[in-house]
């Protein structure tokens, strides 16, 4: 009889068990450091990318650049994140990165808050990260969110209270 009430016990408590469906992706936080934008805008990257020393090396090749401090990262064993986003003069920026390593791959979350403001904004920066496998990809996806779907939408405010979001102005001197 107490063979037959625990196998029901354990039946019923089965479909709230948690399985885990092959294929289906499972992101961790990755801890990451944000670095000062770089100024002037043009010493970085046009696009959002993983930065190599090559790259690097060229981009504070130019004249105009020699005079900043390049991004302090130790390309041997870190990864070089360089992004960029647009908005309004008002905007802000709520970036996080994750991985899955079951299907090797990295992905920098933007969440783009715009702040009411008419005028143009952009923001820039570097994350640097431990160093990223070279057989993993790396995917930027950014997230736009006007200012008041941001403060009322409940799906959205659960991007707020992430403890490990880091909110990053991209602003010298922020």
């Amino acid at each position: 009889m107490r063979f037959l009430i625990a196998f029901l016990a354990a039946a019923a408590f089965l479909p709230f068990a948690a399985v885990e469906v092959p294929g289906q992706q499972i992101w961790e936080s990755v801890p990451f450091r944000g670095l000062p934008s770089p100024e002037p805008f043009f010493c970085a990257p046009s696009d959002n990318s993983v930065v190599s020393s090559a790259e690097l090396e060229k981009l504070w090749s130019h004249e105009r650049c020699a005079e900043f401090e390049q991004p302090n990262a130790d390309l041997s064993k870190e990864s070089l994140l360089a992004y960029r986003a647009g908005g309004d003069c008002h905007m802000r920026l709520l970036i996080d990165v994750l991985v899955d390593r079951a299907a090797r791959k990295y992905l920098v979350e933007i969440v783009n808050i715009w702040g009411g403001c008419r005028a143009g904004g952009r923001r820039a920066g570097w994350l640097v990260i431990d160093k990223v496998p070279d057989d993993f990809s790396v995917e930027f996806r950014e997230i736009h969110i006007g200012e008041r779907e941001f403060s009322k939408d409940p799906e959205v405010l659960k991007i707020k209270s992430k403890k490990n979001r880091k909110k990053l102005s991209g602003a010298p001197g922020k």
